[in-house]
Parts: C-alpha cells; sequence; structure tokens
C-alpha cells in the first residue's frame, strides 16, 4: 500500500511539475454530465477549455464565461440570456503584474461565478498551469491516493491516479508519455441526480481529448461569436482519444454592442411585465352565456386574479392552491375578489373539455377558456400556471410565470396588501426604476 500511495504521488508530483514548466498549452475541454432516465440517455455539456502562452496570453472557455488575457489585458464576456450577456458588457483591466496570475482571472467577483459555478467547478488545467498548490482543495489530513490497476492492459497509455478524500472519490486520466491530463471523473454526488430513484448511470467527466502543449495554429486570441453549444451523445466509456485542436470563431455580433467596463456590474432583473404597475391593452373575456367578465378595466370585484393554466400537473397543482386560497380567504376580501382559471390550450371543437378536467382536479373555480390566445397576445403569457392579479380599473398588481408552491402565501398577502390600499404594482415598478438608476450610476461608475 504504502509503494502505491508513493508511486501516485510521484505520478501526481512529476504531473504537477510539468504543467508548471509548460511555455504552451491548449484542449477543447468539455464538462459531461450523462445518465439515464425512464430508458433513455440524457447527455448535458458545457465547455471548460484552455489556451495558455506564457508569460501572459490565455483564452478561457468555462461555462458562461469567455476570457482573453493578450497585450496585458484581461478581457472577459458573459454569455447569460437572463442579463441580455450582462447588458454587453465586456469586461477590460489591465494585468496585475508582468505574469498571468489566478489572481488576474479571478479578480472579479462576478465573472468569477460564471466562470466556475458549472458542476464541474473551476477550471482544474489553469490550477495545474498557475497555481502554487494545485488541487490543494482536494486534499486534507483524510485523503488516500492510489492508482486504479484494476482496468489495466497491456499496452495501455494512461494511468489512472484515484484521489479519495472525505467518502469522495475523484479519478484522473494521466497520459503516460506526455503526463497531459485527459479525464477528470468527478464525484457523482455532486450532481444532485444520486438521490434520485428514477435516474441511473450518473457520470460527471471533465473531458481534455485535445489537450495538448502546443497551441494549434487556429487560435485567434478573439472572442467567440456567441455562446456555447452543446454538443452530441458522449463516447463509449474508457479512456478518451485524441480530438482535433481548438478553435475559436470570429469576433461576431457580441463586438458591435459591448460597453467595456473595468468591473462588470449586474444590472437589476427586467420587469416581469411592461405593464406592471400600469393600464393593459385593450381585451376582454366572456363566459358562456356572453357576460363580459373581465377586461382591461378590470371585472365586477375590485380585485381579479387570473391564473393561466394547462393540461399538466403544475398547472393542476396551481390550481387547486387558489381553490384553496378562494375558500379561505377572509370574506372582507373574497367578496372584493373575483377568481378566475383561464385555460390556455383551449379548443373550440370541445367546450365541455376544461370543464371535464377541473372536475377531475376537484376544482371549482369559475373558468374561462382563451380561445383568442388573448394570455399571449395581451399579457405576454408565455408558459402555465402563469398567475397575474389586477386590481381597481385593471391596474397589473402582479404577474408571475412558473408559479409553484409558493402561491397560496404569495398570492394571500398580495390581496392582503391591495386590500390595505397599498400599491402593489406602483410599488414594484418605482422599485424597478430605482433599480435601474442606479444600476447606471454604478455602470458609469466602472466604465473603462
Amino acid at each position: 500500500m504504502q509503494s502505491d500511495e508513493k508511486a501516485a504521488r510521484q505520478l501526481l508530483e512529476a504531473m504537477i511539475a510539468r504543467y508548471r514548466g509548460a511555455k504552451t498549452y491548449s484542449d477543447d475541454a468539455r464538462v459531461r454530465l450523462s445518465y439515464r432516465q425512464g430508458g433513455q440517455k440524457y447527455v448535458d455539456e458545457a465547455p471548460l477549455a484552455v489556451v495558455l502562452q506564457r508569460p501572459n496570453k490565455l483564452h478561457l472557455r468555462a461555462y458562461a464565461a469567455e476570457m482573453i488575457a493578450e497585450n496585458g489585458r484581461l478581457r472577459a464576456v458573459i454569455y447569460d440570456p437572463l442579463t441580455a450577456n450582462m447588458d454587453g458588457q465586456q469586461l477590460s483591466r489591465p494585468l496585475l503584474g508582468e505574469k498571468l496570475e489566478l489572481a488576474d482571472i479571478y479578480a472579479d467577483p462576478t465573472l468569477t461565478h460564471f466562470a466556475t459555478a458549472g458542476l464541474g467547478g473551476p477550471s482544474p488545467q489553469l490550477e495545474l498551469l498557475l497555481s502554487d498548490q494545485p488541487l490543494g482543495g482536494l486534499f486534507d489530513e483524510s485523503t488516500a491516493l492510489r492508482l486504479d490497476r484494476s482496468g489495466a492492459r497491456e499496452g495501455e497509455p494512461y494511468d489512472a491516479l484515484i484521489i479519495e478524500n472525505d467518502q469522495l472519490v475523484y479519478k484522473l486520466w494521466i497520459e503516460r508519455a506526455t503526463l497531459l491530463l485527459r479525464r477528470v471523473e468527478l464525484p457523482a454526488e455532486a450532481t444532485g441526480l444520486t438521490a434520485n430513484p428514477e435516474v441511473s448511470d450518473v457520470r460527471l467527466t471533465i473531458e481534455l481529448p485535445a489537450a495538448s502543449f502546443e497551441i494549434p495554429p487556429s487560435e485567434n486570441w478573439r472572442f467567440a461569436a456567441g455562446p456555447p453549444t452543446t454538443a452530441g451523445p458522449p463516447t463509449t466509456a474508457g479512456p478518451p482519444t485524441t480530438a482535433g485542436p481548438l478553435t475559436t470563431a470570429e469576433e461576431g455580433p457580441l463586438a458591435a454592442r459591448t460597453t467595456i467596463v473595468r468591473n462588470f456590474v449586474p444590472p437589476p432583473p427586467p420587469l416581469v411585465s411592461p405593464h406592471l404597475g400600469g393600464p393593459l391593452p385593450e381585451f376582454e373575456f366572456r363566459g358562456p352565456d356572453g357576460e363580459r367578465l373581465v377586461s382591461e378595466q378590470g371585472s365586477d370585484r375590485d380585485f381579479t386574479v387570473l391564473l393561466w393554466i394547462a393540461d399538466h400537473p403544475a398547472s393542476q397543482m396551481a390550481a387547486r392552491q387558489l381553490q384553496a386560497v378562494a375558500d379561505r380567504m377572509p370574506s372582507a376580501i373574497s367578496d372584493r375578489t373575483r377568481f378566475l382559471l383561464v385555460m390556455a390550450e383551449a379548443s373550440a371543437a370541445r367546450p365541455e373539455a376544461t370543464g371535464q378536467m377541473l372536475r377531475r382536479w376537484n376544482v371549482g373555480l369559475r373558468f374561462i377558456d382563451d380561445l383568442a390566445a388573448t394570455g399571449r397576445d395581451v399579457f405576454n403569457v408565455r408558459e402555465a400556471p402563469t398567475l397575474c392579479v389586477l386590481g381597481p380599473e385593471g391596474k397589473l398588481h402582479w404577474f408571475q410565470p412558473r408559479v409553484g408552491p409558493e402561491l397560496t402565501e404569495q398570492l394571500t398577502k398580495i390581496l392582503d396588501d391591495l386590500a390595505d390600499g397599498k400599491d402593489v404594482g406602483g410599488e414594484l415598478r418605482t422599485q424597478y426604476e430605482a433599480d435601474q438608476q442606479t444600476y447606471q450610476k454604478l455602470l458609469k461608475d466602472a466604465l473603462e
């Protein structure tokens, strides 16, 4: 056992020394999660690719972040649809010294989050290349090292180094001839999927088939044209094979709308609806007898609760929660509130379908079939269940897609506040406008 641990430690130290001494390095690494559920195989991938030329040139694509260090500066972009790619911001800041350090790469907290928050964690290649204590986070007094020779075959070009830490097992596939790291097998527990009895064969790896101590001629030290795409299904398990070099696309639309900043300033969340705190465009819902139930002027009550639903379990749960709110609401508020379910998938060919579905769900609230797609065209409802709350004169006070278990408590509080005379939607819009002003000020201060 001692000799095996000694051999494992010698291999690890030799690999670290090789990386620390390398003048150039490149790979096209990807984090790969694969698992089976319901008899079907699923695969998710994200980039974790590195190109390094010492002393101070780097191209890193890590999850939603991309960085380039060149000419004494670090530039970075973030591909994040929720913030419109950080509102078009591009980081540009001088390097801390003549040599590139991890401190340069992880100096900006927002960039660090996007570059390390994936399932594979921070890039292990960067640690091997630049850290004074590479992979140090895996080692403590309980750490055990060994070589896995269980699958060794004659002529096998890889050594499998096992790192056991606090009952978690990491396996590093190291190419014997070059000491290049070709694959990292990470603990499947990190995915959270192993606790699901319906999920099996969970594997989480970092694949580095194109790793090389040379830089391919295709490297142009430019940003890719857009966010990374997910690749196809994984190859079969086993030692990886060498693939092609890392390539990057020419700078595309990204460069056309950039704001250069010294540090990223996360933009505030957008308004969930452009109509929040104000009136809605003209519309109306009528009942089967032709009675107008709701319009842009509101309903026959002070407050109107609209829940868009479809025929699926999430909508069923939300509809039952809305029924519970309506049943338990004090009469002082319920007498002022119109509760309505809006069927987003209604069909004129089956006018009885929604009522039959709600009876199966044991929900007795009044409903509307949205045959004219008013939810889509007026409210911008894109999925069910979506909750809307209108006040007097049809003012939109609340809009929430994908409501979940929080509906009961949340809606009760909203109706209580409206009954107390609070301008819920107006306050939300005022807060949004204040957040926008603060953001613009911070963005101005961060301009390069």
